[in-house]
């Protein structure tokens, strides 16, 4: 048989299981303050966030407010105005790049001792100059002449004499019309 006495509890450790539940309680206790001051500290954050989101939308349909305002007073004249001026100025600036000398030397160059330049009338284009040259000549071969030296140079193309007239004086005036292409060199400047 069995003896055992009834009357005695089991002896436990209270302390130690005391001790570890007050440790638990401590840590759960300081995780929700951290917790707590976190969300705070996020909320404040989130809320400044808003504020500078709002503030960054109002600044933004201000600008849209004043892009469309200046749009409307920016009329479509003002824009063709600019446009041509721009043009203009481009034209100017070509004008300025043309080598007239180069030009004038070559006519010189070429020009036939029966046949005077009256009249010479450039007119520089994007990629080609247009000519209109008018002349006086002893004789039409003269002129046909001067027509196949100016061509045999490769500047000047597409020449044909326009307005063949004799004048009082036995002589022939034309005006020639054609394209001077600067030589490759000039164009590659």
């Amino acid at each position: 048989m069995l003896r055992m006495n009834l009357a005695t509890r089991p002896f436990y450790n209270e302390r130690a299981v005391h001790l570890v539940l007050g440790i638990v309680t401590l840590a759960a206790v300081t995780l929700a303050m951290f917790g707590v001051l976190t969300l705070t500290s996020l909320s404040r954050e989130y809320a400044a966030l808003a504020a500078a989101a709002d503030d960054d939308e109002r600044q933004a349909a201000e600008i849209e407010s004043e892009v469309s305002g200046l749009q409307r007073e920016t009329a479509s004249g003002d824009v063709d105005a600019l446009a041509a001026a721009t043009h203009e100025a481009n034209e100017l600036i070509d004008q300025r790049v043309f080598s007239w000398t180069e030009f004038l030397n070559r006519i010189e160059i070429t020009l036939p001792a029966d046949v005077m330049l009256t009249s010479l009338r450039p007119e520089i284009r994007t990629n080609d100059v247009g000519v209109q040259i008018g002349v006086v000549a002893r004789n039409i071969n003269a002129i046909v002449e001067f027509i196949g030296r100016l061509e045999a140079t490769g500047t000047f193309s597409d020449l044909l004499a326009r307005e063949e007239e004799m004048a009082d004086e036995g002589t022939y005036r034309a005006i020639l019309l054609g394209r001077y292409l600067p030589i490759a060199e000039e164009r590659g400047k």
